[in-house]
């Protein structure tokens, strides 16, 4: 492995750009990342690190193609999950393919989170591919279901999330240059949904959605969320809403309380999945 070439670094490489020519280590392939220096790679408007405003919203938002997919998929995904971990220890003598329950009929889904303050706004995911700023989902293709939730954060909260965005993506590109399977990203593991939920939690915003037991090559058998299941969720909140509707939204409070006030009132509420 060779050495970083930025000047007087003498850490060792471990991202590569532009044909290999250029080859940081992982803090400085990130500093080049946010300043916009790699040509014909998407980047933030600006380096959201160095910015002062005082006030942010956070919006974190998800997409799905069912809407109803995680209580249709229940039964499946359990019974394929026990699969894993039995077939892990017994071998080919037992089937990979769940035999009571019927594949639900679409799964796609994709989560992702925005920044903003005043009129700059950037949003943030993660795919198979790397970190992506903006986020090529985050407009709402034919077919699909969109609910979002608002946060009024602090400085210090925005601080915090930027330093998320830089830890996950330099994780993404070691994996995807080295090939190490345990860092970047895993279906099961660390997907899109996993990431947002980390930027709530290191902004301390208690995170809404449950955890789906699941088993994944790299991770193992672990706890994931999914699109489907933020989803889920989202549409029992008085606060969502469908985040490419005009209009102005209020944002949600942060606290605990707020999240059982929702689950709580939600038997009298229709779920926005089905407005």
């Amino acid at each position: 492995m060779s050495q970083c070439t930025y000047p007087s670094c003498t850490q060792l490489a471990v991202a590569y750009k532009q044909a290999s020519v250029l080859q940081y280590c992982g803090p400085h392939y990130a500093d080049r990342w946010w300043n916009r220096q790699f040509p014909g790679q998407t980047h933030p408007s600006s380096d959201l690190r160095q910015a002062v405003a005082a006030e942010w919203t956070l919006t974190i938002a998800t997409k799905v193609e069912q809407w109803d997919f995680e209580k249709e998929s229940a039964g499946f995904t359990l019974e394929k999950t026990v699969r894993a971990g039995v077939r892990k220890v017994a071998g080919d003598y037992v089937s990979r393919d769940p035999q009571y329950f019927q594949r639900p009929i679409n799964g796609f889904g994709h989560s992702y989170f925005k920044l903003k303050s005043g009129d700059e706004e950037n949003s943030f995911g993660v795919y198979a591919a790397g970190l992506r700023c903006p986020d090529p989902l985050a407009t709402k293709p034919e077919g699909t279901t969109q609910l979002a939730l608002d946060y009024k954060i602090n400085k210090n909260q925005k601080d915090k999330v930027c330093q998320l965005i830089t830890k996950w993506l330099i994780e993404f590109e070691i994996g995807a240059t080295s090939g190490d399977r345990s860092r970047g990203y895993d279906l099961m593991g660390t997907n899109c949904t996993v990431f947002v939920k980390a930027a709530c939690e290191v902004a301390d915003i208690w995170w809404m959605a449950s955890r789906l037991p699941a088993y994944s090559s790299s991770k193992g058998l672990n706890f994931t969320q999914t699109p489907n299941m933020l989803y889920a969720a989202l549409s029992y909140s008085s606060y969502a809403y469908d985040p490419l509707m005009p209009g102005g939204h209020t944002a949600a409070p942060q606290g605990l309380l707020a999240v059982y006030y929702n689950w709580l009132t939600s038997w009298s509420k229709t779920p926005a999945a089905k407005h």
